[in-house]
């Protein structure tokens, strides 16, 4: 986890941690770790956390599909709900299916499981590539996209 971190807290119903970093399979461990650290220090819900994981890893995971591994990860909470949005740099906004791919489909699992287990989830086009990011709330069932 060479790459840089920083955490802030802006106001007590706002909380932020934002990573920059590039993907590779090793650095899904140690991100995972500090954000379930994070999480918990924020006093959020055990379940909301474990569904955080599951989003969290596809989406960052995605970005291996973009052609540039950095990314920035940014995880917010304000008030009950937790953001994860993941900043890549490649334009191209992927498809996500809207049923389950089948079983030996090679794409669309990773972003399919992401927005079935958000409770918001989207993508905003930047000029220099885009954001993905879902919501989870601690009032939420599991997840409908």
């Amino acid at each position: 986890m060479n790459d840089a971190m920083t955490t802030e807290k802006t106001r007590a119903s706002h909380r932020r941690l934002s990573l920059a970093q590039r993907y590779s399979p090793e650095t899904m461990e140690p991100i995972r770790r500090i954000v379930t650290i994070q999480l918990v220090l924020w006093k959020t819900q055990e379940v909301v956390v474990d569904r955080c994981m599951v989003i969290l890893t596809e989406l960052c995971s995605n970005v291996r599909h973009t052609g540039d591994e950095r990314f920035e990860l940014t995880v917010s909470a304000p008030g009950s709900s937790v953001r994860l949005s993941v900043r890549d740099f490649s334009p191209a906004l992927p498809v996500v299916p809207r049923e389950a791919p089948g079983f030996e489909a090679c794409d669309g699992r990773g972003l399919y499981l992401a927005a079935h287990y958000a409770d918001g989830f989207g993508m905003v086009p930047l000029v220099d590539g885009k954001v993905i990011w879902a919501e989870i709330t601690s009032t939420g069932g599991s997840g409908t996209g």
